[in-house]
């Protein structure tokens, strides 16, 4: 069991959001950020990319039809938008939705930020 299927577990266990806060240890996250970088992502694509290449190259050689780029089509589906996927705690997933004013100082914070 994750991190986060502790929380949610705990929550229905009828423990206080607040109280899982509270005692909520240091290497669990609110927001745990996206696993791989663009820059992987496209690494994995252009990879595929030629080994549905070498496919193609070897079925024209034999006189086979070509197929689908099925290496590309999968690491499209498997890999798309995991650069911008980031999971969220359940409290705080909870307390975005039911707080305006969460957002509203996440967003203030977004927008002071300098580089």
């Amino acid at each position: 069991m994750n991190a986060y299927e502790e929380i949610e577990k705990a929550v229905e266990s009828g423990i206080t959001r607040d109280r899982v806060c509270s005692l909520c240890s240091w290497t669990t996250l609110c927001v745990k950020p996206p696993e791989v970088t663009k820059t992987q992502i496209e690494a994995q694509y252009e990879k595929a990319k030629e080994e549905d290449e070498k496919m193609k190259e070897r079925a024209e050689a034999n006189g086979k039809p070509v197929g689908l780029p099925v290496a590309t089509l999968v690491t499209a589906l498997t890999y798309g938008g995991r650069d911008r996927l980031a999971s969220v705690c359940p409290i705080f997933s909870t307390r975005l939705i039911e707080s305006r004013s969460l957002s509203d100082e996440l967003k203030k914070l977004m927008q002071g930020w300098t580089d």
